[in-house]
């Protein structure tokens, strides 16, 4: 059996210059991930119990096992639910294994074990293979994780060890091994329910990526960049809907107050505006500005120069230390770099 990891492995395929658009596109979002789980715990954990929801139900329609919308929430919330039918039992079934997955990833090894306790029946030998090339593969780089990842969902899928439910298991894994490689957008936006809403092309792109590969003869690019793009699709829509996601009560100040420390605790110790926006997602310039404003008036920071280029500091990292913030008022004549506060924005308006 010659999978597409091995075909990587052995340089017989060239990566397109398609598919490395998408590898620098989930580059930038993996960095960006990192920013919303510092800055936005509630709104993440809304997400999180929505993608597992949505996860659960999209993944097994698309394999036709379908329940009451009007009893989902009851089969995947309830620790006890009441199931009516088989479709109910798999559809939290499903679920069970997405909480196995967003608690354990780290430890769950890629396995004949794991995919064995994905499905609970037994599996073909010929997975041995699969995964042996997957663990080379990563140890010896033979090509950017995330196509790797692609690749084995492909080789999953066109050995097809199950009678059924293949398609859930791929899916499962493919979330387990985003986890591993470090792109946790499926925790909060499910990727299962962006594959139902491309489904044609899902089929598609599997139809046209497994034909000859029994052979080593296929073209996995059409399925690997379909993978690709629904990650993109998903972080995308993650930096969208974080913002979109009513945040309790006072955690956009705390936000800008995180980010200040932040940023103050950086090798510069400095920081503009449009660098504290940037650490502060979900928050509108205008509430940047006014908690700024806030610390300014209390002597916390203080502002240097003028314009876009203005820079934040603490009050004792001007003039060497020497300027504390009841000082600043009585020196300000004389620094005529140094903004008033009532300069620094415009005008933020009272409801």
């Amino acid at each position: 059996m010659t999978t597409t990891l091995r075909l990587f492995g052995e340089n017989q395929l060239r990566i397109e210059p398609r598919t490395a658009w998408y590898l620098n596109d989930l580059g930038e979002f993996r960095g960006r991930q990192a920013l919303y789980t510092q800055q936005a715990p509630q709104r993440l954990k809304v997400l999180r119990e929505s993608a597992i929801i949505e996860s659960a139900v999209s993944s097994n329609r698309l394999e036709g096992v379908t329940a009451d919308p009007s009893r989902v929430r009851d089969i995947l919330v309830s620790p006890r639910p009441l199931f009516r039918d088989r479709d109910e039992e798999e559809i939290r079934g499903y679920r069970d294994a997405l909480s196995l997955i967003h608690e354990n990833a780290n430890s769950l090894p890629l396995s004949n074990e794991t995919i064995r306790r994905f499905h609970a029946l037994t599996r073909g030998e010929i997975m041995d293979e699969l995964i042996a090339d997957w663990e080379r593969c990563r140890e010896e780089r033979w090509i950017p994780p995330p196509i790797a990842l692609a690749a084995f969902n492909l080789d999953f899928l066109c050995i097809h060890p199950f009678r059924d439910g293949n398609g859930r298991v791929s899916r499962l894994l493919w979330l387990l091994q985003s986890y591993q490689l470090g792109y946790e957008v499926g925790r909060y936006i499910s990727l299962e329910r962006l594959v139902e809403e491309n489904k044609d092309r899902y089929y598609e792109t599997l139809e046209m990526s497994s034909e000859g590969w029994h052979d080593g003869k296929h073209n996995p690019w059409p399925y690997i960049n379909f993978v690709l793009s629904i990650m993109i699709l998903a972080y995308r829509g993650f930096v969208a809907r974080v913002g979109e996601v009513k945040a309790p009560r006072g955690e956009k100040r705390e936000t800008v107050l995180k980010g200040i420390n932040l940023l103050m605790k950086g090798p510069k110790s400095v920081f503009t505006l449009r660098e504290l926006e940037q650490v502060c997602p979900g928050v509108s310039r205008d509430m940047v500005r006014h908690v700024l404003r806030e610390q300014q008036e209390s002597g916390a920071v203080v502002c240097h120069g003028r314009g876009p280029g203005a820079v934040w500091k603490r009050p004792e990292d001007l003039n060497g230390g020497n300027e504390s913030p009841s000082s600043k008022g009585n020196n300000k004549g004389n620094n005529e770099s140094e903004q008033d506060p009532s300069t620094t924005f415009p005008a933020i308006r009272k409801p």
